[in-house]
């Protein structure tokens, strides 16, 4: 992506025969060289996480992320985090991408 991106899309597929659950919350982190790090925050995040479900498997996901609203994103490496989780079992996937 160039600088001053404002959206990540970013799909996640589900091969399986279990529904995902998934809330509203997800962060940004950037890679300092030797280990991921919380982005810097243009302001407090706070995200209301209540609980989605389409009840349907296999899925193919869309998430549109407005990082560079939240986020100040210079050239570097980052990765979004999302939770999710399936039969209880807490799941945290990463999408990584490069601001140049």
């Amino acid at each position: 992506y160039r600088e001053n991106v404002y959206l990540i899309n970013v799909f996640v597929a589900n091969p399986t025969s279990v529904s995902l659950m998934y809330g509203r919350g997800w962060y940004v982190e950037q890679w300092n060289g030797k280990e991921w790090v919380m982005a810097k925050t243009k302001g407090d995040i706070v995200w209301f996480d209540d609980g989605f479900n389409k009840q349907k498997a296999p899925l193919l996901y869309c998430f549109r992320f407005p990082a560079g609203r939240y986020y100040h994103l210079p050239k570097g490496k980052y990765r979004i985090s999302k939770p999710f989780s399936a039969k209880r079992e807490k799941i945290e996937l990463y999408a990584k991408f490069e601001i140049k």
